[in-house]
């Protein structure tokens, strides 16, 4: 894992709550993370329209917030209808009473109109794992992630998550496949007070440790002042094929 990902992750552990380890549909572990950064970023508000470009963009929604107080495009959230299902990949701060450009990546290649756009949930764990994968730097690797992601999607929307917490980490038995977490730069405490999963943390720990610095792909993003948002995924084919076999056997 490059090392100034593992530095911020490690810096981010520190404050973190970890619930306990469960497994996905596709027989992998997921852990949930709160660092205490869901207060700066309202993620639900009722006064959010989102729409499409004139002319429609595969990689572009329009949002529209009517409230009077700041929310956010999430990192995962899926839309639905519109010329395409897409999800949204970069949390953006959408200020009160203005319209924000939202980046998406499309799901599937249906490009016809299905009325507008609109929130439906947040993919899974592992297909946001995919996802990343399918926009790195490894070309072969590339292209099987972005077809296991849009044949893994397409067999599981009826299995969308629901958002818990500031992030997720994704292991195949005791193997780090990703971590994705939000969290502020600046020195501070979790303001959740719930328990933390002892074992989940030494979980994490353990296997951030065992990472070795060329296997993983990261991507970072500042958001809103001082918060962070850091993805880093294994860059390997254990993620794909296990999203494979495990769609093949419930097909």
């Amino acid at each position: 894992m490059p090392q100034s990902a593992r530095l911020l992750v490690s810096r981010a552990l520190g404050t973190a709550t970890a619930g306990p380890p469960q497994l996905d549909a596709f027989g992998l572990t997921v852990v949930r993370l709160t660092v205490g950064t869901v207060g700066p970023l309202p993620l639900a508000s009722p006064g959010l329209v989102y729409r499409e470009l004139v002319p429609p963009d595969p990689t572009l929604v329009v949002v529209t917030n009517h409230a009077r107080l700041i929310a956010a495009a999430q990192f995962g959230q899926l839309l639905i209808g519109g010329m395409a299902e897409r999800v949204v990949t970069v949390t953006t701060a959408l200020p009160p009473n203005a319209t924000v450009v939202v980046p998406v990546a499309a799901l599937s290649p249906r490009w016809w109109d299905q009325g507008r756009p609109r929130l439906a949930g947040q993919l899974q764990p592992a297909l946001l794992a995919l996802f990343r994968l399918a926009i790195s730097d490894r070309p072969g690797l590339r292209s099987i992630a972005r077809t296991t992601l849009w044949e893994a999607y397409r067999h599981s929307t009826g299995r969308r998550a629901v958002r818990c917490g500031d992030g997720w980490v994704l292991f195949h038995g005791s193997t780090l496949l990703a971590i994705h977490l939000m969290f502020p730069l600046g020195a501070g405490t979790s303001t959740d007070t719930s328990p933390s999963d002892a074992t989940s943390l030494r979980m994490i720990r353990r296997a951030l440790a065992e990472a070795r610095s060329g296997d993983h792909v990261a991507h970072a993003v500042q958001l809103d002042g001082d918060l962070l948002e850091v993805s880093v995924v294994r860059a390997s084919l254990e993620l794909p094929e296990t999203v494979l076999r495990a769609g093949r056997g419930t097909a």
